[in-house]
């Protein structure tokens, strides 16, 4: 008889490694075709949900004030939908895992949040919005009409942070309507302050508490003006970032660990959201028609804040800017009443290494400015939507 060859120990490992590729494969494959019928599930059932809306609208006169998945929409007399679906994702490599149907009854309409895993359609992957006009690829967020809630923050006392803050869109772009106020107050100077080079004092120094300035010492400043920041406050770096150089776009502050500039730096700002930069700004005074009269557009008018004659100021844009100052790099308080200055996340191309650049108002002119300052310097913090 003649005997069969078994085989050999490495083509017993190729063979076992090909079988492992092919059920990765087609692990994967399942994965992208469940996450495509999840995709078509979500959207068949956005598309009920909204016939079922408009049909509870034809009859009861307006959109119902709540929704929930799971429950059904009726009214006294009619049953709408026996069972309003919901997203039943639970695989943890789903974008949008966790994501339920969020519906919101607007004044003269409705949102209905949902999550698209990839694209479909014109649709792309990420947040969608279904409204009674149809289905909006973006989410449901919606500028100058919704408010920006923070998470994990609280407005009592000692530090009476601000939480929600309106928000208002200038063109293209969406920003908050009042100056960040979050974190514990410090004093502009103290024995816990440090010299971080030539008399620049930083007292923003705790790294696991965020901390901000209020003008002349004084809480009440601060929910009227909101707080004054560090620029390293401001991006989430630590303090010896202020005096290290970012020329890369990325620095170790001589601490060994490495922090970098994002083009959408979120820094103390919301998910979603980002300190304002350089080209925020310059986009800005596009829209409002140039910088010599940016300025007048941009600050709240009259002089119940501003001191007179606050020239030029007519708020066109909404943006409601306040003339908080600025806590100085020596620890002093300066400008209240006079300028609103807010920081930049990145630098102008005439900053150098330990100063970064910021927007500034007068009181006594129509113009904006923008120019260098100490980065332990204490400014305005408003937040951009990405």
């Amino acid at each position: 008889m003649k005997k069969i060859k078994g085989f050999t120990l490495m083509e017993l490992i190729i063979v076992i490694s090909i079988i492992g590729i092919i059920i990765t494969l087609s692990i994967i494959s399942l994965g992208g075709i469940r996450r495509d019928t999840n995709d078509t599930k979500k959207i068949s059932d956005i598309k009920q949900i909204q016939s079922a809306l408009e049909l509870y609208r034809a009859n009861e006169g307006h959109y119902p004030e709540t929704l929930t998945p799971g429950q059904p929409l009726i009214s006294s007399s009619t049953n709408y939908m026996v069972t309003i679906p919901s997203n039943s994702e639970t695989n943890s490599s789903d974008t949008c895992v966790g994501t339920n149907y969020t519906y919101t009854k607007k004044d003269n309409g409705y949102t209905l949040d949902f999550c698209l895993n990839k694209a479909s359609g014109n649709l792309d992957a990420g947040p969608k919005c279904a409204t009674p006009s149809g289905i909006l690829n973006q989410n449901c967020f919606m500028c100058g009409e919704d408010q920006l809630t923070l998470a994990n923050c609280d407005s009592g006392a000692p530090n009476y942070e601000k939480c929600v803050y309106d928000t208002v869109k200038i063109g293209d772009q969406c920003w908050t309507k009042q100056n960040l106020n979050i974190g514990t107050r410090v004093d502009g100077f103290s024995i816990d302050c440090i010299d971080i080079i030539n008399g620049q004092l930083s007292c923003q120094v705790n790294p696991s508490v965020t901390e901000k300035y209020c003008y002349n010492n004084d809480d009440n400043n601060c929910l009227v003006y909101g707080g004054l920041y560090e620029w390293s406050e401001a991006m989430k770096f630590p303090y010896e970032c202020n005096n290290a150089d970012f020329s890369t776009g990325s620095s170790n502050c001589g601490t060994g660990t490495t922090y970098t500039i994002n083009d959408e730096h979120q820094g103390l700002c919301p998910s979603g959201w980002h300190v304002a930069n350089k080209n925020d700004i310059t986009d800005l005074y596009s829209y409002l028609g140039g910088i010599s009269i940016a300025g007048g557009k941009l600050k709240e008018t009259g002089t119940t804040h501003w001191t007179s004659p606050n020239t030029g100021a007519d708020n066109s844009s909404g943006f409601t800017a306040l003339p908080g100052g600025y806590r100085n790099y020596n620890g002093s308080f300066f400008s209240g009443a006079y300028n609103g200055i807010f920081t930049l996340s990145n630098k102008l191309d005439n900053v150098s290494i330990n100063t970064n650049s910021m927007l500034d108002l007068g009181f006594n002119s129509a113009a904006a400015n923008d120019y260098g300052m100490y980065r332990v310097t204490g400014l305005a913090i408003r937040c951009v939507q990405n």
